[in-house]
């Protein structure tokens, strides 16, 4: 019985530092506002009570439900969860590829992902260009970034020397990765 407790609990650590590191992404990627050009099809409208405006849209900053609810609509990460079956698909990733120590993880992107802007007045949508992965980069640098301030820059830890700069040990951005 105790073993099985054990094992259930290290699922359960296992499974909460899968979904942290996908949430961090996705805050991560605070620059990457995605959507594909749309053809003169009638505009979708999402109506959801959130219960007050969320205090921010900026992912790297947000901490309570409602701004991360908004940010899980508007942002992408790399790869998110299969709502079915838990598990991890492509999202801004098309595939990635683990090298032999564990140490390096190369992710290919999508090129049908462009940035876009919108013009409410207008509600004229207008593509800027594609994510690339230099926009990934910066998210994770701006979230680490220790003037930035994230709440949740702990978690990208797990990428070399984001705690060194997090923590002041380090001054250099270009040293994550």
């Amino acid at each position: 019985m105790h073993n099985q407790l054990k094992e259930e609990r290290m699922f359960r650590g296992k499974l909460a530092r899968i979904l942290m590191v996908v949430v961090v992404l996705v805050l991560a990627l605070s620059v990457v506002q995605c959507g594909p050009k749309p053809k003169e099809a009638k505009p979708v409208v999402l109506n959801a009570n959130l219960g007050g405006e969320p205090p921010t849209l900026d992912p790297a900053l947000a901490t309570d439900t409602t701004s991360v609810e908004c940010d899980k609509q508007l942002f992408l990460g790399l790869t998110a969860f299969d709502p079915e079956t838990a598990e991890v698909i492509p999202e801004l990733a098309k595939e990635w590829s683990v090298s032999g120590d564990g140490l390096t993880w190369t992710f290919k992107m999508r090129d049908d992902v462009k940035w876009v802007n919108y013009n409410p007045e207008t509600k004229e949508v207008k593509e800027v260009g594609p994510v690339t992965a230099h926009d990934v980069v910066y998210g994770v640098k701006r979230t680490i970034d220790p003037e930035l301030a994230s709440d949740y820059a702990y978690v990208l830890y797990i990428i070399k020397g984001a705690m060194a700069v997090n923590t002041g040990e380090e001054t250099d951005l270009d040293t994550i990765g």
